[in-house]
């Protein structure tokens, strides 16, 4: 692995789909008190070449809002999974209050 503390550039290959996604990429070069560059390279795609445009405003707009559905079964799945293995489960009964709807189908 590469330890990102040590980053002094990043190197974006295209629009990475968010605004937020973009910034937390660009933030792991230049750790702490060190400089760093980040660069984007645009290719032909429409949202790379808006970006290439409009570079400003992809630092003056916030990032987007995270969303999930908590309802989700593949999202339930996975938190099952997480508690299972920090706390192996005695009774399912009580899964369901903690979990709230679609559990069961996860």
């Amino acid at each position: 692995g590469i330890d990102i503390g040590t980053l002094d550039a990043c190197i974006l290959l295209g629009f990475p789909g968010s605004i937020a996604s973009m910034l937390q990429q660009f933030g792991r070069a230049g750790r702490g008190t060190r400089s760093s560059i980040s660069f984007m390279v645009s290719f032909a795609c429409p949202v790379d070449q808006w970006c290439a445009k409009h570079g400003q405003e992809l630092f003056e707009k916030a990032p987007e809002a995270a969303s999930l559905d908590p309802f989700n079964p593949s999202v339930i799945k996975q938190h099952l999974l997480c508690a299972a293995k920090e706390c192996p489960p005695l009774e399912f009964k009580h899964d369901g209050e903690l979990f709230t709807a679609g559990w069961e189908a996860a």
